[in-house]
């Protein structure tokens, strides 16, 4: 459980920071798709700019690590979903709970606007594939099982994501998180 809660704080110090695999997709735009079933069942779709943009897809890369976060809210609810991994480039990796170099780690959380539910489900097993990484963007294919600490799980399917890379580097991201430290 405190491997998840770890995976959970990176994924959302990545989404601090900072899908069908579109060509035509202006520089600044990100999208990141996918379906779940299970627990839970739906489409999550999140497709824009971080920051003006309510929904968004953005990726980053500080140093080694690389990251996708996206955040998509109707009126219904507010989902976001994210990954990162240590040391990665193009190839196809394993998704687990246990953040490694070449392991990739993910999530994906979902609260309904009228407080009827809440969850946080992390991922212990999986595939992530990582098609194009360079200091513009990163897309790739994501599938696999997430579990909540309730031991409910999700199925994760048909996931891709094609968002641009923030250029934040290691000293900025410290600063972000540390001002004046």
């Amino acid at each position: 459980m405190i491997h998840r809660l770890c995976a959970a704080a990176a994924l959302l110090l990545v989404a601090l920071a900072g899908s069908c695999a579109d060509s035509t997709l202006p520089d600044d735009v990100g999208v990141y798709t996918f379906r779940y079933s299970g627990a839970t069942s739906g489409t999550y779709t999140a497709r824009g700019r971080i920051g003006p943009d309510p929904t968004w897809a953005s990726g980053l890369r500080v140093d080694e690590v690389l990251g996708v976060s996206s955040e998509m809210r109707t009126s219904r609810a507010r989902a976001v979903a994210g990954l990162s991994i240590t040391g990665a480039g193009t190839g196809t990796y394993p998704l687990d709970e246990f953040p490694a170099p070449g392991v990739a780690i993910g999530s994906f959380g979902i609260a309904y606007t009228d407080g009827s539910y809440a969850r946080w489900f992390s991922f212990t097993e999986g595939t992530l594939e990582i098609t194009r990484l360079d200091d513009r963007r990163i897309r790739g294919k994501i599938s696999g099982t997430l579990v909540a600490q309730d031991g409910s799980t999700v199925t994760m399917t048909n996931g891709s994501f094609d968002v641009p890379v923030t250029g934040l580097d290691g000293p900025t991201l410290s600063g972000m998180i540390n001002p004046g430290g």
